[in-house]
């Protein structure tokens, strides 16, 4: 017998008024081997259903009292009942009472009189079909469990890494244990309570957690400080909003977390910092953590005072209403404050605890990692702070002395990425960093990004600054020396005095306006900022003195070496000058091929296009303009010059090239065409 391991403890339940096919329907099934229920009505088959649950019905349609139609009904009407599959029997061959039926629920219909083999196998399918399903049914529903719990694993895993994180800052003040962790819930009960999604809920817990992460660079001596901190210390304490939020650019993993870390001091009147925002316009999720945080403070020892009495903190958070808090939000919070909700906070709400060994591991080794405060945030290829960190500590060091800022820009470095790749650029960064590294100790030194450069010393002498500088040239200028591949690197500076009264936007402005000045006037130069510069009237400028100086600035002799970028210029405008006035103009593509040497050494490669570039220069006229276009070649544009007179000039340059290049096996070529 087929399949009996599925079809022996199978009950089916038949309900037909008549008794003879009801006879008739036991026969055929038992049979089969499946146990067999048998009612004459559908009151009875639902009284059945009360006690006992079939596998299968097979249900007349054509019943007094209650039909097949009103029975499917009340059985798909119970949520314990509607999974059983019904077989329709019916005497009518009619196709809209099958439409009704199969859109009513039924999954098949047998017709009178029963045709045995047929009702043997519509049951048979119809029991495998619901085995099936139970089956996939029960495997989806383990499936989401796994997927559920691997889900719920990997947050608690990533909630206890941020709960180190959290409790790593707050180690650093021995005032405020568990204060990353308060504020959190305190900020999570009060979203709840105004009806946020818990999907906003659940962000606004982790950005809660990480919004002091911006204190990781601040000293502990500040931090711990029982005397009143002086204007210097206050502005490095007010600084752990942004470097919060520099910290938090990168963690896209936790939604709100940047703007919390920056904006959870802002006051809704407009007179918090950094930013100054007023009212709506400071995210709502600081502005949550704005009113947990200062509760928290208030209700915790610091290291200044005891924590506040309740009635003290109530008439705080009243009198913050609309000026330093939401007045929706604060409002809320009073009252879960004066219904007691706040009461054993950490107790009666704790949020995801980790073991003790892995959270003491992992704060021990956050703490470690940032003990050194400022130190801490250094750029990888040169050791040198990042700007964020230098700012803070530059602006607390203008506050006391006067001093000096200096800017300073790597000139041409894309050139290198461009012809020689990044290793190469990296190499000149990475001079230049250890070059500004012994100046750490008396002044601060950083990397901006890209080829930019920060210097600041606290002197106002420009004899010291200038000597300084100096040094600063010469020592590159050292590092550089011999290779033909940095021929083209310098330095390019602009300089600026500080006293207590600037502000550091000011003052790096004017050191940004003083490069730009340098480098405008010819690279490799520095410059001291001037109130005057680029402010003269146009009126009062000396137009033969202009002329001088900008004729000096491009006399050159041989062919006008520039950069690609300049060459592409160039080249427009001669193709556009040539169609005006009809002249010839070629461009000739000039190749080291050292195809015969197989793998040259690369010096030797380096000094044969420098004598390449030093052939074009000393053959072709100063009208004609010459620029490197990869590590091997160069191109040409020859102005007034015919076809048939290109091979004559690059015959000259080659003569010139094999006479003075001690690498014979390095050969040239050139392909050549006239600009239209």
């Amino acid at each position: 017998m087929e399949d009996n391991n599925l079809n022996e403890k199978k009950l089916i339940l038949l309900v037909d008024d008549d008794p003879v096919n009801l006879k008739r329907a036991q026969l055929i099934l038992a049979k089969e081997g499946y146990a067999i229920a048998a009612t004459l009505s559908g009151e009875q088959a639902l009284l059945f259903l009360e006690k006992r649950q079939p596998d299968i019905i097979l249900l007349d349609i054509n019943m007094p009292e209650m039909d097949g139609f009103e029975v499917l009904e009340r059985i798909k009407a119970k949520e314990e009942w509607r999974e059983i599959p019904v077989i329709f029997l019916t005497a009518d061959d009619d196709q809209e009472t099958e439409v009704r039926g199969l859109r009513a629920g039924a999954l098949d219909f047998v017709t009178k009189p029963f045709m045995e083999d047929i009702v043997k196998q519509r049951v048979k399918h119809l029991l495998e079909l619901n085995h099936l399903q139970k089956q996939l049914k029960e495997e989806v529903e383990r499936q989401t469990a796994k997927a559920e719990e691997r889900r719920r694993q990997v947050e608690e895993m990533s909630f206890q890494t941020v709960q180190a994180l959290a409790d790593a800052i707050d180690a650093k003040d021995k005032y405020t244990n568990a204060h990353s962790t308060r504020v959190s819930a305190y900020s999570v009960a009060l979203a709840e309570e105004l009806g946020w999604d818990k999907n906003h809920v659940a962000d606004l817990k982790y950005a809660a957690l990480l919004h002091d992460v911006g204190k990781i660079g601040v000293p502990d001596t500040i931090l711990n400080k029982a005397a009143k901190l002086t204007e210097v210390e206050y502005s490095i304490i007010k600084s752990h909003t942004i470097s919060g939020s520099d910290i938090m650019k990168s963690i896209t993993s936790v939604p709100g977390a940047e703007e919390v870390a920056r904006n959870h001091h802002e006051r809704f009147d407009g007179n918090g910092y950094p930013d100054h925002l007023i009212g709506k316009s400071i995210p709502d999720m600081a502005r949550i953590v704005c009113i947990a945080d200062a509760y928290d403070a208030m209700n915790s020892k610091r290291v200044y005072r005891h924590s506040l009495p309740k009635d003290v903190i109530r008439s705080e958070l009243v009198n913050g209403k609309g000026t330093q808090f939401d007045p929706d939000y604060v409002e809320v919070f009073i009252r879960m404050l004066d219904e007691g909700r706040l009461d054993s906070f950490e107790e009666k709400n704790k949020l995801v605890s980790m073991t003790e060994d892995s959270a003491t591991l992992l704060s021990h080794v956050m703490k470690s990692a940032f003990e050194g405060g400022y130190s801490a945030h250094t750029d990888a290829l040169t050791g040198l702070p990042l700007r964020a960190v230098a700012e803070q500590r530059i602006k607390a060091e203008m506050l006391e002395k006067n001093g000096c800022l200096i800017l300073i820009d790597l000139d041409n470095l894309k050139k290198v990425n461009d012809i020689y790749g990044h290793t190469y650029g990296d190499v000149l960064l990475k001079g230049i960093g250890d070059l500004l590294a012994i100046y750490t100790d008396s002044g601060v030194a950083a990397r901006l990004g890209g080829d930019e450069f920060l210097l600041y010393l606290p002197t106002d002498s420009k004899a010291e600054v200038e000597t300084t500088l100096r040094s600063l040239y010469e020592g590159f200028a050292r590092k550089i020396s011999g290779n033909v591949m940095f021929a083209s690197n310098s330095l390019s500076s602009g300089v600026c005095f500080t006293t207590p009264e600037d502000e550091f936007e000011m003052v790096y402005s004017s050191a940004d306006k003083a490069l730009y000045f340098a480098k405008q006037n010819g690279k490799g130069r520095y410059h001291f900022f001037d109130n005057s510069d680029g402010e003269e009237d146009a009126g009062d400028i000396d137009i033969e003195k202009l002329m001088n100086t900008v004729s000096v600035a491009g006399d050159y002799t041989g062919a006008m070496k520039v950069e690609y970028r300049e060459f592409t210029k160039l080249f427009e405008y001669s193709r556009k000058m040539k169609r005006r006035y009809k002249y010839d103009e070629q461009l000739v593509l000039i190749t080291v091929n050292a195809d015969e040497m197989g793998s040259a050494p690369l010096e030797k490669l380096e000094n044969a296009v420098s004598v390449l570039e030093n052939a074009i220069r000393n053959t072709v006229r100063t009208v004609d303009v010459c620029c490197r276009y990869s590590s091997l070649q160069f191109l040409v544009v020859l102005f007034g010059t015919t076809q048939v007179q290109v091979p004559e000039i690059v015959g000259r340059i080659f003569d010139d090239y094999y006479k003075s290049c001690p690498e014979k096996g390095i050969k040239l070529e050139y392909v050549s065409s006239e600009i239209v």
